[in-house]
């Protein structure tokens, strides 16, 4: 099984920035985000501390922020690892915290993908689109 990416380019009204509070429920969801993905990690045996921060490894990546985008986009992104039972079981708990991401700026545009796959916006959560 290849290794698939969970890429998200979010894009503010023109006239807003991302908050700036760290204790914003948008901030909280990446950081529990983050925070999944270092605990799969590390239930794997693994020291998140060593594994890849933006590259696609066999073991997977960290959650990457991208520095570069406009105050009024973001762009973030987690490798997943190349094992289909771990895929499984992590990708749902990844798409609960984006869920709760998207819904703390639910007045933003999201771009959602999982590898060539778009995910959709429906009823309060991402679906991958067939």
């Amino acid at each position: 099984m290849s290794s698939l990416r969970l890429l998200c380019n979010v894009f503010m009204p023109r006239d807003r920035e991302f908050p700036q509070d760290d204790d914003d429920p948008y901030w909280i969801a990446l950081d529990a985000l983050g925070d999944a993905v270092a605990a799969s990690v590390r239930a794997r045996g693994l020291d998140p501390d060593e594994l890849e921060a933006m590259r696609e490894s066999d073991d997977g990546s960290l959650l990457t922020i991208s520095s570069d985008a406009p105050k009024w986009a973001m762009r973030f992104w987690v490798y997943l690892p190349r094992d289909a039972a771990v895929q499984a079981a992590l990708l749902p708990v990844l798409l609960d915290h984006l869920a709760d991401a998207r819904a703390a700026l639910d007045d933003a545009d999201w771009d959602v993908t999982l590898g060539d796959r778009p995910l959709v916006w429906d009823r309060g959560r991402f679906l991958i689109v067939s």
